[in-house]
Order: structure tokens, then sequence, then C-alpha cells
């Protein structure tokens, strides 16, 4: 750092003159240093997710995350003892599970929470109060603060946040198909679906609406094969279009048309 005096022409002795000392005229009172300060922030993130379904009536979704970095929150330009950081980590997750009861019931169950630490400090307070143990501020803008707030630090919040909800529902797949046909203002004959349930399909056809019936080989995943079984029992109730899978839309499309 270079020493400068400071601008004003009056060697900041703002309007003091000491003929004895010099001061004001020949002497400055004050010096002002220029520099370059530099501080580090920095941060990385860590998130997981796990979906497992058990069974059929059983899926299970799990969600970890955690965030850590530190904040520069102030950089002193006398020496780095005094500069402010900040250290704020945080830790979320999320646990849901839900369990259907035949084609009508389910019930969700959601645990969450999480926790955030944000306090602002020196990075090291004993050694930056062993420098100087108390804070020196001056009036004017001659001088700069010594040991910048101090009498404030450490400080800051800790916030936790937890929850759960056990949520138990009726539904049924009737009970979306009228509500389609409500919102939409349309006749049970203008609805369309797909499905690769005997449920949706007959209840499809209950209004007069087209049914697709999706009976895919899922023994065979990919294979653009029947499921024999499936194909007998959506047909069965009554469904328009049995098709294996949508690979071949376009002759799937004509059908459609030509159903319609």
């Amino acid at each position: 750092m270079r020493a400068t005096a400071l601008p004003g022409g009056d060697l900041g002795c703002n309007g003091f003159t000491d003929a004895a000392s010099g001061l004001g005229t020949a002497a400055p009172c004050a010096l002002q240093f220029q520099s370059t300060a530099g501080n580090f922030t920095h941060e990385y993130l860590v998130t997981a997710r796990l979906d497992q379904n058990f069974g059929d009536s059983d899926r299970l979704f799990v969600h970890f995350r955690t965030d850590h970095g530190v904040q520069a929150t102030y950089t002193d330009p006398i020496s780095p003892l005094f500069n402010a950081v900040s250290t704020q980590p945080q830790y979320e997750g999320q646990l849901q599970e839900n369990h259907t009861f035949g084609t009508s019931l389910v019930n969700q169950f959601i645990l969450s929470g999480s926790w955030y630490s944000a306090i602002f400090s020196t990075s090291n307070l004993a050694a930056s109060t062993q420098l100087i143990p108390f804070r020196v501020g001056f009036a004017g803008t001659a001088f700069y603060p010594l040991g910048r707030d101090f009498n404030i630090w450490p400080q800051g919040r800790n916030v936790s946040q937890y929850g759960a909800v056990d949520d138990y529902k009726q539904f049924s797949k009737k009970m979306v198909i009228e509500r389609i046909l409500r919102e939409n203002c349309i006749q049970g004959e203008q609805l369309l679906s797909f499905g690769d349930g005997y449920v949706e399909i007959e209840n499809t056809k209950d209004v007069g609406g087209l049914a697709v019936a999706v009976a895919s080989d899922e023994a065979n995943n990919g294979s653009g094969r029947f499921d024999e079984w499936k194909h007998r029992r959506l047909a069965g109730v009554g469904a328009d279009v049995v098709i294996p899978d949508f690979r071949d839309a376009e002759a799937l499309l004509s059908c459609l048309l030509a159903t319609s």
C-alpha cells in the first residue's frame, strides 16, 4: 500500500494548523492508503432422489438436498482479520409414500423437513479481537473505522421447518370422467380415452365415449406383442380398439377417425 495526502489541500487537518509542529501547513494530519483487497465466496450443492415401487400398491419417493457455502459478507481494506463471512449450510428432505386400496382408495403420507443456518462473523473472531479488542470509529470521512461491526458479531439465524401429513382419499375413474365432461361442457359421445385397465374402459363406454385399450405384453416390454389375457379382458368390457402399444400411430389415427 502507498500513503498519500488526503485530497482538499489542508493535508487532512480539516482547517487545523499548528505552527510549532507544522500540522496543516507542512505536515499532514492524516494520510490515506489505497489497496486492492479480496475475499472468497464459494458453494457446493448435493441432491439425491430415490423412487421405489413395492409391488402394485406401494410407491415410495425420497428426496434429499444439502447446500453448503461461505458468503463474503464484508471485505475490510485494513486487514483480512476484519473480514466478515457467513457460513450457510442448508439441509432439506422429503419422504412420500402412496398406498392404493383397490381402484377407488389411496392413502398418501408425506414427511418433510429443512434446516438452515446463516451466522455472520469474522472468520476468526478470537484472532480479530486479539489484534484490536474493540471497535474504533471516527467522525467524518478522513479515517476508516477499525474493528468494524465487532459489537454485533456474531449474529444470524438458525431456521428449522418440519411437517407431516397423512391423507386418505376416495376417488374413482368414473369421477374423473364425469369431471372432464362437466368442466369441458362436452357430451360422453365426444370423449376419447386411452387406458390399460378395464375400469376406465368400462366407464368410458358407460357414457358413450370411444375407448382405446392398451394390452401390452409387459413381460416382454417393447416387443410390440399383445398380452392375450389383457386383450380378451379389455375387449370383453367394450373397448373399441385394442392395441399393443403406440408405435403405429398413423394406423391408429386412421382407425379412430374411421370409427368416429
